[in-house]
């Protein structure tokens, strides 16, 4: 049994995690995994994700790494091509040099430094009927989460 919980499906492109999830599986193997499903609750959580600071210390190390400060950028995460995305927007021009290069940011400029993808769930069940022989797909009450289990 192969088991990928806590909506982690959605941060990598799908069709090529799951085939090469089907691939280290055997015949008979089962393959359960909990997905997010797109609908007005990510889009909700996107908004107030801004307001999280757990969520924006969790992600605010990637800037500060580029060489950029706090003051430099605002968390902006939003729900946008059926995806989240985390991302700082530049609150101002900034030039940082690295390795004898420079790199030059402009106000408004945005760094996506996250995605978690929400397919709806027709979309999500032609997927893992695409990569496995037998699926079971169930979506829970409000329509934002998935649980799949899946036969090879």
């Amino acid at each position: 049994m192969f088991i990928l919980l806590g909506y982690t499906l959605g941060n990598f492109e799908i069709h090529d995690l799951l085939y090469q999830i089907r691939s280290a599986m055997n015949k008979g193997d089962v393959f359960v995994a909990v997905a997010g499903v797109g609908s007005s609750k990510w889009e909700e959580r996107a908004k107030t994700a801004k307001y999280d600071k757990k969520t924006n210390n969790f992600f605010i190390h990637i800037p500060l790494l580029l060489g950029l400060g706090k003051d430099d950028v605002e968390f902006s995460p939003r729900f946008k091509n059926s995806r989240i995305e985390f991302c700082y927007v530049l609150k101002k021009d900034k030039e940082i040099s690295f390795q004898e290069r420079k790199v030059s940011f402009n106000k408004g400029d945005q760094i996506i430094v996250a995605v978690a993808y929400k397919q709806n769930k027709d979309d999500l069940l032609n997927i893992f009927n695409m990569h496995f022989d037998q699926v079971i797909l169930k979506v829970s009450k409000d329509g934002s989460t998935a649980l799949a289990i899946c036969k090879r």
